[in-house]
C-alpha cells in the first residue's frame, strides 16, 4: 500500500471527475471541532483528494447545518453549564457527572476564555471564533446550493426522513437523533440521486458520493438504495488513493490506520449531536 510506484498522471486520470460532497461532520473535523487526530486524518484524506484531482464540495444544506449547530451549542452552555459563571475545566466537569461530560465546544470554549484578550460572557465573540474556523475550513471547497426536496418531492422526503431516523433512533439510543440533522441528510442524499447518471455501473464509472463520517447513515444508506454505494466513509476512498496512487508516506499511513482503528469503535463516536 505504502511503497508501490505509480505514475501521478495515470492516478489522475482514474479519479477525474470525481465530485465527493462532505457533511457536516467532516467539515467540523476539518475545522478541528471534534478532537484533533479527527482533524489530521480528514486532513491527509483532503490532501489527498486534492492531489488526485478530487472535487471536494459542501451544500447549501450542510452550510445551515454547520451554523445551527454552532448556535445550539452556544446556547447549551451558556443556559446549561455556565449559566452567567466563568467556565471551569472539562475535567471536572466530566468527573461530577457522566450526563454533563462537555463535548469539544465546550472544550474550545474553555481554552478561548485562557486567552486574555476574550471575555467569558463574550458569546458573540466566541460564535465568531467558530464560524471563521468553519468558514476557513470550506474556503477550499466548491459551495453547492442545493434545491430543498422537501419542497419538490414531499413524499418521498418525508418517507426518507422518517426511516432514517428511525433507524438512527433505534441503533443510537444513547443519543436524540433530531429532525433538523435527518431533513439535511436526506436533502443530500436526494440531491445526489437527481445528478448520479443511471449509466454507470461501477464504483469508477459513477463520479458523485456524499463522503460522512456517520456509521448508521452510511449503513442505512447502503439498506436503502442498492448498487453503487450514495454514502461513504472516508477511510474507502483513502485507501483507493492511496493504493492507486502509490505515493503514500508515513503520516498518510498512519493517517490511515487511525480511520480505521476510528471506524471500529463505536465508543468514540462524535460526542457533538448535530
Amino acid at each position: 500500500l505504502i511503497t508501490a510506484n505509480k505514475n501521478p498522471s495515470i492516478s489522475k486520470s482514474i479519479f477525474r471527475g470525481k465530485k465527493f460532497f462532505l457533511d457536516t461532520n467532516i467539515i467540523f473535523r476539518m475545522a478541528g471541532i471534534n478532537k484533533d487526530e479527527r482533524q489530521m486524518v480528514i486532513k491527509t484524506f483532503v490532501d489527498k483528494c486534492n492531489e488526485v484531482g478530487i472535487t471536494l464540495c459542501y451544500t447549501s444544506y450542510v452550510l445551515e447545518e454547520l451554523y445551527r449547530v454552532i448556535d445550539k451549542e452556544i446556547e447549551f452552555i451558556r443556559k446549561s453549564i455556565t449559566n452567567g459563571q466563568p467556565p471551569i475545566d472539562d475535567k471536572i466537569i466530566g468527573s461530577i457527572s457522566s450526563n454533563y461530560e462537555p463535548n469539544d465546544f465546550y472544550v474550545i470554549y474553555y481554552n478561548w476564555c485562557k486567552e486574555p484578550q476574550n471575555k467569558y460572557y463574550d458569546f458573540l465573540s466566541f460564535r465568531n471564533y467558530l464560524c471563521n474556523a468553519i468558514d476557513t475550513a470550506v474556503s477550499e471547497f466548491e459551495y453547492i446550493n442545493a434545491p430543498n426536496y422537501n419542497l419538490s418531492n414531499k413524499n418521498r422526503f418525508t418517507e426518507l426522513v422518517n426511516s432514517l431516523k428511525l433507524y438512527k433512533t433505534e441503533r443510537r439510543t444513547y443519543r436524540r437523533t433530531t429532525t433538523e440533522s435527518v431533513k439535511t441528510d436526506i436533502n443530500q442524499v436526494l440531491h445526489l440521486e437527481s445528478i448520479r447518471p443511471n449509466q454507470a455501473k461501477n464504483l469508477w464509472e459513477m463520479n458523485e458520493y456524499l463522503v460522512s463520517a456517520d456509521q448508521l447513515f452510511v449503513s442505512w444508506s447502503n439498506s436503502q438504495f442498492t448498487g453503487i454505494p450514495v454514502v461513504v466513509i472516508p477511510s474507502l476512498w483513502l485507501s483507493l488513493i492511496l493504493k492507486v496512487s502509490g505515493r503514500a508516506s508515513s503520516d498518510d499511513y498512519k493517517s490511515f490506520c487511525m480511520f480505521m482503528t476510528l471506524r471500529h469503535h463505536y465508543s468514540e463516536e462524535d460526542k457533538i449531536n448535530i
